[in-house]
């Protein structure tokens, strides 16, 4: 099977998320069309690009702020489509990060200051106005030149309190439910609700037993995050270098669990008698010696308090600068893990492919123009930007079905400057290009009334080959 007949295959498994077939049909053309449309994403583009640009549009808006159907339905079979992917003994890895959409509007509806990775270091405050994102990223260890292929299984947004005016005149009672919404909207509320709903989905799929790692980052170590952790369900994520760990009582003595201080993560890395291990993993572009420290049992009290945890130091990493005589290093890594028995090779290959996750932050907004969509209603902001990545994920997962991660002769003929630099892995590039030559071959998502665009041949900015 092709990418299209691939494509179409995982789609139809939406249909169930619809009451319409209407629905389903109109919002997946639309989907298609901001996939594979040129210029900015948005809904009018998507229009223009199945050829309805004469016809009424506004069913295309309803379908988004008016419909009745949930997102996480669309992500449901991505995930259950992409544990396939996977070897039968594997762990369920999925990478988990917050990003933001930028937007311009100040009243586009969950909008707010947002942090902003971009900015200069020296600006005082480094935000930006935007809508924060939560983002869950399935990571399928297919290492083509050992770079593993990340796909999205969430996409939603973190919901922005408004500011109360006089607080000071609130009830007791008022204030109490004032401090339940913020907890009920905040970050971590909403990752624990994401990992439980990813348990849920790998239950209902006949996988109850199979082990569920999440990686994060460390926004997300925390005691409420860990403290929610379903059944079969581990952790692992950045820790401060600083942390006060404490070790197991050797003898339970009433309710005490806190045995005597421990060094902090970076008196451990520069303690000798700390032995180092090694492992060959995957990282960077090659098989690399990564010198890491183990640390089987320890509490941190003021993050995960009484969960018994297990740290994990991966040292600097050195590199040759170009143009320099000293090689220069990366930044330790001090890692905490609820997973006490799995082998330490494993975890840290987990969290080092965690970067995939921000590699497809890049992709999807510089490359899809997720968040360009210009949606004025809450019930759209909530929708369209999550379907936009769940289609991209149905894309990347029948292109790992129809070529097995790797780019094949069917892909149009790389630039003469890229072939001195063959590409390390499939691009979102290659994956868009493949799918607009399909689909003037192949009616097969279009609209029965859509019409080749004017100026279809493409300038070598946009694909590779003309279709």
């Amino acid at each position: 099977m092709g990418l299209l007949e691939c494509f179409k295959a995982n789609i139809e498994l939406w249909r169930p998320a619809f009451k319409q077939l209407r629905t389903f049909e109109r919002v997946t053309r639309t989907l298609l069309g901001l996939l594979a449309s040129h210029g900015r994403s948005t809904v009018t583009n998507a229009i223009t690009f199945q050829g309805l640009e004469q016809k009424d549009w506004s069913a295309d808006y309803k379908s988004f702020n008016r419909a009745e159907w949930r997102l996480r339905d669309l992500f449901r079979p991505v995930l259950t489509r992409g544990t396939r992917a996977l070897p039968p003994a594997a762990p369920v890895v999925l990478a988990m990060d917050d990003t933001s959409l930028p937007k311009t509007g100040l009243r586009i509806p969950q909008a707010r200051w947002c942090h902003d990775p971009l900015a200069p270091k020296f600006l005082d405050k480094q935000i930006r106005w935007g809508i924060r994102m939560i983002h869950v990223a399935l990571i399928v260890p297919d290492y083509q030149n050992h770079r593993p292929l990340a796909v999205s299984t969430a996409f939603e947004p973190v919901p922005a309190m408004p500011k109360v005016k006089n607080p000071e005149l609130l009830t007791e009672a008022e204030l109490a439910a004032l401090e339940g919404r913020k907890r009920e909207a905040s970050l971590t509320t909403r990752a624990v609700d994401l990992i439980r709903e990813s348990r849920r989905i790998l239950d209902g799929d006949g996988q109850g037993s199979r082990r569920l790692l999440m990686v994060v980052d460390g926004s997300f170590t925390n005691g409420p995050v860990v403290k929610g952790l379903p059944h079969h369900t581990d952790l692992i994520g950045r820790t401060r270098k600083n942390a006060r760990l404490y070790a197991p009582l050797a003898q339970k003595e009433g309710k005490r669990i806190y045995g005597l201080a421990l060094p902090t993560p970076e008196a451990y890395r520069v303690d000798p008698s700390v032995p180092e291990q090694m492992a060959s993993l995957h990282y960077g572009g090659r098989l690399r010696e990564i010198r890491f420290k183990e640390v089987p049992s320890v509490y941190w009290k003021d993050g995960t308090k009484g969960r018994l945890m297990r740290l994990l130091i991966v040292l600097p990493i050195p590199y040759q600068v170009p143009g320099r005589r000293k090689r220069g290093y990366n930044a330790p890594g001090y890692l905490l893990t609820t997973d006490l028995t799995s082998p330490a090779d494993d975890l840290i290959q987990a969290y080092l492919d965690r970067w995939q996750i921000e590699v497809l932050h890049r992709d999807l907004k510089n490359g899809l123009g997720v968040g360009q969509v210009q949606a004025s209603s809450h019930e759209a902001n909530e929708k369209i930007h999550g379907a936009q990545v769940a289609a991209y994920s149905m894309l990347s997962l029948a292109a790992l079905e129809a070529f097995s991660g790797g780019r094949t002769d069917e892909f149009p003929e790389l630039p003469a400057w890229r072939k001195r630099r063959p590409a390390m892995r499939l691009s979102q590039h290659d994956l868009i290009t493949m799918l607009r030559n399909d689909l003037v071959a192949n009616p097969g998502l279009r609209s029965p009334d859509w019409k080749k665009p004017k100026g279809w041949a493409l300038n070598h900015r946009e694909t590779y080959q003309a279709a």
